[in-house]
């Protein structure tokens, strides 16, 4: 499905011209079923990790799912939540990193150490890109939009920004700083707190 997110600006040059009123119903059948797979995994999260070991996801959900559902709602900003999918391309990365940790793969081994090379390269493209191309697209329309849907944008935004400088933060300290100390301890994943 990740495919189909990061070629839909290609498939539809449109959606990425107007990213307010274009959409078709593919698009908004995407965007439909992230909401799906947002709010099943948030309950998950919660059912299984409680909010104080996974509470920067759930916050991470809980944006997603509000402005994705304000874009159904109104059918418009489709092709602003596409573009916001378009980050989730990092997540093959990651989970399959921490797939990896599960099999008890040592940080050491080269299959480890290319997916940490592809998802760090994925995540600053994919994830920081991604942000900031929505965040200047923001700021170039801001008289376009109500300002309370500006003011759920630039909360969404920040909100991203932050959970993601923490999450590559934790990313860079877990398998580039703490390698050797990780491995002796059996692959502990502080991604995971």
């Amino acid at each position: 499905m990740a495919d189909k997110w990061s070629s839909c600006f290609l498939r539809w040059p449109e959606a990425s011209a107007d990213m307010i009123n274009f959409s078709n119903s593919l698009m908004e059948l995407m965007v439909a079923l992230s909401v799906g797979y947002f709010t099943y995994d948030l309950l998950d999260l919660l059912y299984y990790k409680g909010f104080q070991s996974s509470w920067s996801l759930v916050l991470h959900h809980v944006v997603i799912m509000g402005s994705f559902s304000i874009a159904l709602c109104t059918h418009k900003y489709i092709g602003y939540a596409i573009c916001a999918l378009i980050g989730e391309v990092n997540s093959i990365f990651l989970h399959a990193r921490q797939l990896m940790l599960m099999m008890n793969y040592s940080k050491s081994c080269s299959t480890y150490k290319l997916n940490g090379v592809v998802n760090i390269v994925t995540f600053i493209i994919f994830r920081f890109g991604i942000m900031y191309h929505m965040s200047c697209w923001l700021y170039n329309h801001t008289p376009l939009i109500p300002p309370v849907l500006v003011g759920v944008a630039s909360f969404g935004l920040l909100s991203m920004v932050i959970i993601n400088i923490v999450l590559f933060y934790r990313l860079i300290q877990s398998d580039y700083l703490q390698v050797r100390n990780n491995d002796a301890k059996g692959n502990q994943d502080i991604l995971s707190n």
